[in-house]
This record gives structure tokens, C-alpha cells and sequence, in this order.
């Protein structure tokens, strides 16, 4: 910190009247750790380019205050508040203090996690993309993520329910605009050797006790509105292949436990007449119309849909 206040000589008369000039960073060097502070130590300080003062009480109670402070000039380092507490969690109240454009700033907890938008013309608001797991190195895995909603209290009585998890695409602009769509992708296999894709699914949460039943998992395609819209499709592909045969499409019910309790049903609706123009069709499309001699395969027997005896 050559040039700095610390390199200011000090001026005084040490024994028998003989002058004395050391620096300020000199008597900084040999002084001994302080015990714990009372409040009205005084550190030298630099305020409109004059010395001055500062007693612990006021540093204290400057920091504390959340006001910014910068060790030194040109450090891109700054402190708002040392920290007096561990909390459990991050409230909608909490801030966390970061820089932004250079400047000092408090992010609140909404912020932390999300893109600016755009204020004007026909802007797009900023993308935000997070990776929420290290990479792995040669042998090694990548790290996982997992995201947990809230578990329910402990209460025997009343409705403590686990918390929800949702991922929404967003919705279109206020006059017009199509709603965002929502993915949930497995990685994808990479480089020249073999490697399987990684998987993609959706389950809801157990039930437990003797009353609790297990959470539904539901796929829903949006709702349409205004004059001749539809409502959104709910797709199901399996994956296509480059050089073999192409992934298949499972639709399990849940197995029942117990001499008295069946098996889940699998049931498909096609929409209600009484609320449109008639009803919607169930459409079984490119099934084979010859036995393809598999057990419980359908296949168009001359326009009948017929079950194969294997």
C-alpha cells in the first residue's frame, strides 16, 4: 500500500525530549492482538482527506446497519454485514448482498435465481441457465441434482401434505402469444462409444399409514381459449432409432396386494359428447392387418379389430 496514509510519517518525542518519526504501518507491525473489543477502541480512518478516528461502536454499528464498506481502492470486494447468525433457510424477506454493474446491491430471494426482463420495444427477456451438478472426469459420474419439495408436519391429526413441485412453461403475452412449452429431458449419450441415454421420469410421492394413498401423476395438456382454439396435445413417443428398432410405449397399471384388492385399470376417454359437436375418436393407427402371431396383440382383421392368439 506504498503511498497510502500508512506510509504517513508520525511525529513525536520519545524520552529525554528526543524526536521520534516512525510510520503508521510501522506501529501497526509491532503492536500485540488486541483481547476482545469493548467499543470505544479507536482506529485511524481517512474521511474527506483528513485523519480521523473511528471507534469500535461506529465501526459496529456502520456495518451492521448494512452499509458498504471497500478495504481498499480499486478492490472489487465489499462487505455489507458481518454475519451474527445461521438460519435454517432463505425467507421472501431475506437479502443477499452481491455487485451488480459495479455497484453494491441487495438480491432479494426471488432474484437469486431468475433473468431480468426486458422493460421496452419488442425485446425478449433474458434466458437463465443454471448447471446444478459438477461434471465428472474420466471414469467419474457427474454429480446429481435433486430438488425436494417440503415434507408435511408431523401431526396424527389434520392435513400436514407434503409440499407441491411444479414446473410450469410460462404463459403467453397478455393479448396474444402461445404459452411456453415444459421439458423434461435424460442426457444424452455422448462421444464415439457406447453409452445409453440417460433416463427421464415423472412419479408422484408414496402414500403412508394405513390411510394414505399414493400421489397421482398427471400429464395435462393446456386449455384453449377463445373462438375455434384448441386445447394443447398431450404426446407420448417413444425414442426413434438411427440403426434399430425404435423404443416402445408402456402403459402399466399398479398391481393390487391382497387377497381382497384388485389391480389398477387402464382406461381411455375420448372427449364427452354432450359437451361438443360429438364425440372424439379412438384411433388405433398403422396396426397390422394380419396376425402377427404375438399374444394380445391387436391387429385389423378386415376391419375387425381382432386380439392375436400368439
Amino acid at each position: 500500500m506504498a503511498g497510502s496514509y500508512l506510509d504517513t510519517p508520525l511525529h513525536t518525542t520519545g524520552a529525554m525530549g528526543a524526536a521520534i518519526t516512525r510510520t503508521m504501518a510501522a506501529e501497526i507491525a509491532g503492536a500485540t492482538g488486541a483481547s476482545a473489543l469493548g467499543g470505544t477502541e479507536v482506529f485511524p480512518a481517512m474521511q474527506g482527506g483528513t485523519g480521523v478516528g473511528v471507534t469500535a461502536n461506529q465501526l459496529s454499528s456502520f456495518i451492521g446497519g448494512g452499509a458498504a464498506i471497500q478495504p481498499q481502492t480499486g478492490s472489487s470486494v465489499k462487505i455489507s454485514a458481518f454475519p451474527t447468525a445461521t438460519p435454517s433457510g432463505m425467507a421472501s424477506g431475506d437479502t443477499v448482498t452481491g455487485l451488480h454493474s459495479s455497484a453494491n446491491v441487495n438480491w432479494t430471494q426471488a432474484q437469486i435465481l431468475s433473468a431480468p426482463s426486458a422493460t421496452s420495444g419488442n425485446n425478449n427477456g433474458s434466458a437463465l441457465s443454471v448447471t446444478m451438478s459438477g461434471a465428472g472426469y474420466g471414469h467419474g459420474h457427474a454429480g446429481a441434482v435433486k430438488l425436494y419439495a417440503g415434507n408435511g408436519g408431523p401431526a396424527a391429526s389434520g392435513s400436514p401434505y407434503g409440499g407441491s413441485f411444479q414446473i410450469h412453461g410460462g404463459n403467453g403475452g397478455s393479448n396474444r402469444g402461445n404459452g411456453g412449452n415444459a421439458y423434461l429431458y435424460g442426457g444424452a449419450a455422448a462421444g464415439s462409444v457406447s453409452g445409453n441415454g440417460g433416463n427421464a421420469g415423472a412419479k408422484a410421492g408414496n402414500g403412508s399409514g394405513t390411510s394414505g394413498q399414493g400421489g397421482q401423476a398427471a400429464l395435462y395438456g393446456g386449455k384453449g381459449y377463445g373462438s375455434g382454439n384448441r386445447g394443447g396435445n398431450v404426446l407420448l413417443h417413444g425414442g426413434q432409432a438411427s440403426a434399430g428398432n425404435g423404443g416402445s410405449i408402456y402403459l402399466d397399471a399398479g398391481l393390487g396386494a391382497g387377497a381382497s384388492y384388485k389391480s389398477g385399470s387402464i382406461t381411455l376417454n375420448v372427449g364427452n359428447a354432450a359437451y361438443s359437436a360429438g364425440a372424439g375418436n379412438l384411433i388405433l393407427g398403422n396396426i397390422p392387418t394380419s396376425n402377427p402371431h404375438v399374444v394380445g396383440a391387436v391387429w385389423s382383421n378386415s376391419g375387425v379389430l381382432t386380439l392375436s392368439a400368439g
